[in-house]
């Protein structure tokens, strides 16, 4: 109903005597009461909120994902610091003890690190106090590896996919951090249940919907369930009965349908007012739900939709991709790279070194 009296859509044909009556998906409002006669209600539906499949989140650094990155500094702190540990305590034998040193900081340090990527030790120690310390070591590291390991089993095996929009709890944090832009059908039953709504959920919900451009919120309904695909980051609220079957039109692997509802919609045909078949169709209706048979239809409809349009969602992924492990082989090359780096600068240093070993070596021989 506008403002002028006037009534728009199906209702507006049946107000204006177009048509006799209006069999259609119709929520029962107050507003539209007042231009038609409504027979019983024949179903009760619910709102949910209907957007595009959510993506894979990047994996490019999954090997990474099992450990927060607090925890991960604190393993490198670890290692470097048990290195100089082992350093000094060596340092410390060789003083009081005169027992032989267990290597170079870099060269224990290094060993240390093998230990925690499960690749053994190489370094040989004699004394009980050198031993406690790498008791306490190796069952660090043998904790950090189990955990690791099955951690990152569990996160290959399932991908994890970027957080749906479910709710309307969901919505601020999804309009407002993550760019997605609220719809709804325009002039709507839907639109009217935010606009009006004084206070809670509801009033919160409507300040989210982009008032600046109305067009970007508020579309027409038929046109709806294709802009979710087309546009990027766009929620759309809609009748619960009305997301299910358009999404299995358009492939119902490509939707998420909010697993909340809210607000039931009573649906009913739309009768010119006085109509004098509006008793016989209540009669009719009774009968076709106390019989079950609107269910029944509904359930058959579905089931021919999907049939005519199975379900392509992809099977749960068994093998490994390369998308999973990209960091490994990332630090691999890293490593490569590196490693060419460190050995033109030794190649230089050793250059230096062997040119001073000349002139040294003239100068003495200079004075001899």
């Amino acid at each position: 109903m506008q403002p002028d009296g006037t009534a728009t859509g199906v209702v507006g044909m049946v107000l204006r005597d177009e048509i006799n009556v209006a069999m259609a998906h119709m929520a029962i409002t107050k507003t539209r009461a007042m231009a038609a006669d409504f027979t019983h209600l024949y179903y009760q539906d619910t709102i949910t909120i209907i957007s595009q499949a959510p993506t894979i989140k990047n994996r490019t650094f999954a090997v990474f994902s099992p450990f927060q990155s607090m925890v991960w500094g604190l393993i490198i702190l670890s290692i470097l610091s048990l290195g100089l540990i082992l350093r000094v305590l060596s340092n410390l034998t060789e003083y009081c003890l005169e027992q032989e040193s267990i290597g170079t900081l870099q060269a224990v340090t290094f060993n240390i690190f093998r230990s925690v990527i499960n690749q053994g030790n190489q370094i040989s120690v004699a004394l009980w106090s050198h031993r406690c310390v790498f008791f306490a070591w190796y069952s660090f590291c043998l904790i950090v590896y189990a955990l690791y390991s099955g951690t990152l089993i569990a996160v290959l095996a399932i991908p994890p996919y970027e957080k749906p929009v479910d709710s309307l709890t969901d919505l601020p944090r999804a309009v407002k951090h993550e760019g997605y832009t609220l719809g709804t059908s325009r002039l709507s039953m839907m639109e009217f249940l935010f606009k009006y709504a004084t206070e809670g959920i509801y009033k919160d919900t409507w300040a989210l919907f982009n008032h600046k451009d109305r067009d970007q919120s508020f579309v027409q309904g038929d046109l709806a369930y294709k802009l979710v695909l087309e546009r990027d980051k766009f929620l759309y609220i809609s009748p619960s009965l009305r997301a299910k079957t358009e999404a299995m039109r358009y492939g119902i692997e490509r939707f998420h349908i909010g697993r909340d509802t809210f607000s039931s919609m009573w649906i009913g045909y739309a009768c010119a007012i006085g109509a004098p078949f509006k008793d016989e169709f209540n009669r009719l209706i009774l009968r076709m739900i106390q019989a079950g048979l609107i269910i029944k239809w509904k359930e058959d409809e579905l089931m021919k939709m999907k049939k005519a349009r199975p379900d392509k969602t992809p099977p749960m992924e068994r093998p490994i991709k390369l998308i999973y492990l990209q960091a490994a082989f990332y630090m691999l090359f890293l490593g490569y790279i590196i490693s060419t780096f460190v050995f033109l600068l030794e190649k230089i240093q050793f250059g230096i070194c062997k040119t001073k070993s000349a002139q040294l070596k003239g100068k003495a021989a200079e004075l001899h």
